[in-house]
């Protein structure tokens, strides 16, 4: 691919940091149009309007060497005229009279022509049909090796992300720099040297006792930040010259390609960010939900549940997608499964996660796996009350159960639930108080239901209701429960009798008893 830039260069005097963040800027645009749908001749307009900017110049044309040899246009921009790829196409470059095409690509070098109409290499037509005055042009190609030599990539930390070497060495491990090399003061010095102006160095710079076999090192920058060096070492033959050349390209290749995987995801991420807030807001059709889901890892034929986490916004340090990136991630490590999808929503964070079975036994297995990630969360998080919906069979489900779980939310902060985790199931007839709006007068119920067993007892009866409550009614249950013998809990429910002047065995008073006691729990009462 070849690219030619007209009509005068302004180089400026911009500082060289200021300059670096430019192309950064404009090469992160380029990559993150590059990853989408975009089509090769926007792309490549692209190329030419940010070569425009960059260099200072009027015009930019991109040709592509097709099958025959030739090169035809594919795209172009003008400052002026803005997109003019289409007339771009019409023109083909590299023909015998075109000296200029042909010495940039034979040269593979950058040929620069001050005057562009009486100079006799370019085709002088087409000099006076675009009103050229000057000429660059530039040859895009890459290296397609880097050296005969092993090359180890780093990250900040100097753990090995990936290496290479020639077959004919026969490593079996990565050639590293070691911890003694890297704590030689000239070989911290040398790292520490390494920038714009000087992007490569070769550490130690003499081999030394001890020291080992040397290495050339070459900075990592994305986006303006450090994230790793490349290394080529003195394995087989000695380093060269061309070495320093291979390593400062092959380290900007590399971090494009970085930076394209690492804009790839965060679109992936958004995207399917985007596809869980449509699913809880029911925003969208259910066959267009059903339809996209296994784009995004999610089918939504399989059960699922929704958990809440309450995070204090206005004391985490993290950002938002921090915030959701850990969490995924604990939920990963726990149950052994990909980052689940999650969206970050003011004051929680709610996270889609699928049961491998349509029973309330799989919830309970899911609330032990949440409990173990609450708890290492509390480390890092300021967390509230975590909540797990109920089973979410169809599209349907998920907006209602993200209603109960954003109503219960604003409960449990209010009755202080913040290290419990639970079930909305859990609740009960509590969740219709709720959505009623009476929990003042469930609590004042509550409370009188029981009082008169409360103030005639040291605790026992009471304890005993609970139980013969929680057992659903059964006298040998509750015995069990509680390893007394069946009599003593007829006895105790005689007296619970004769106190409350109610009959505790009835439905009616089972019913009314498991809802006060229920609400005074989740009182913490």
């Amino acid at each position: 691919m070849t690219s030619m830039v007209e009509h005068g260069v302004d180089a400026g005097s911009a500082h060289a940091t200021g300059r670096e963040r430019e192309v950064i800027a404009a090469v992160a645009e380029i990559t993150t149009e590059a990853i989408t749908d975009t089509k090769l001749e926007d792309l490549l307009s692209l190329v030419g309007q940010k070569l425009c900017a960059l260099l200072g110049v009027t015009r930019c044309s991109v040709y592509l060497r097709h099958a025959n040899g030739s090169y035809r246009g594919a795209a172009g921009f003008c400052q002026e005229a803005g997109d003019i790829t289409e007339a771009v196409k019409r023109q083909v470059s590299g023909f015998d009279g075109d000296l200029f095409s042909q010495e940039v690509i034979n040269t593979r070098a950058p040929v620069v022509i001050a005057d562009a109409l009486n100079d006799p290499r370019p085709h002088r037509r087409t000099m006076t049909h675009w009103d050229v005055r000057a000429m660059l042009g530039v040859p895009l190609t890459f290296l397609s090796e880097l050296s005969a030599k092993p090359v180890v990539l780093y990250n900040n930390s100097f753990d090995v992300l990936a290496w290479s070497a020639p077959d004919a060495l026969k490593l079996t491990a990565p050639p590293v720099m070691s911890e003694k090399v890297r704590a030689t003061a000239s070989v911290r010095q040398a790292l520490a040297e390494l920038s714009v102006s000087t992007p490569s160095a070769i550490v130690p710079a003499q081999l030394a006792v001890g020291l080992g076999r040397r290495h050339l090192m070459c900075r990592m920058v994305i986006e303006g930040k450090q994230t790793g060096f490349l290394g080529i070492v003195e394995v087989g033959r000695s380093l060269e010259a061309l070495d320093a050349n291979i390593a400062e390209r092959g380290a900007t290749v590399l971090a494009l390609q970085m930076l394209s995987e690492r804009r790839q995801i965060e679109t992936e991420g958004q995207a399917r960010d985007d596809y869980l807030s449509d699913l809880l807001r029911n925003s969208r059709d259910k066959e267009h939900l059903v339809r996209r889901g296994p784009q995004f890892g999610i089918d939504l034929t399989n059960p699922h549940v929704l958990v809440r986490f309450a995070v204090d916004d206005a004391t985490d340090r993290l950002t938002a997608s921090a915030i959701q990136s850990l969490v995924t991630r604990t939920f990963a490590s726990v149950m052994s499964i990909s980052p689940p999808p999650a969206v970050r929503l003011p004051g929680a964070v709610i996270v889609m996660v699928r049961l491998e079975s349509d029973d309330l036994d799989e919830v309970g297995h899911v609330r032990d796996h949440v409990s173990t990630i609450r708890d290492r969360l509390s480390g890092d998080l300021s967390l509230g009350a975590t909540l797990i919906s109920g089973i979410c069979r169809t599209p349907v489900d998920y907006p209602h159960a993200h209603r109960d779980l954003r109503e219960m939310g604003s409960v449990a902060k209010s009755f202080g639930w913040d290290e419990r985790v639970m079930t909305l199931d859990e609740l009960g007839l509590f969740r219709v108080i709720v959505s009623s709006g009476h929990v003042k007068e469930a609590l004042h119920f509550a409370h009188s239901f029981v009082a008169p067993v409360r103030q005639h007892d040291d605790g026992t009866l009471l304890a005993t209701w609970r139980a013969f409550v929680a057992a659903d009614g059964k006298v040998q249950a509750t015995a069990s429960a509680l390893d007394v013998h069946e009599n003593t809990i007829r006895y105790r429910l005689g007296r619970i009798k004769e106190i409350a002047r109610r009959d505790p065995t009835s439905l009616d008073c089972l019913l009314s008893a498991k809802m006060a006691f229920q609400v005074l729990d989740l009182a913490g009462q």
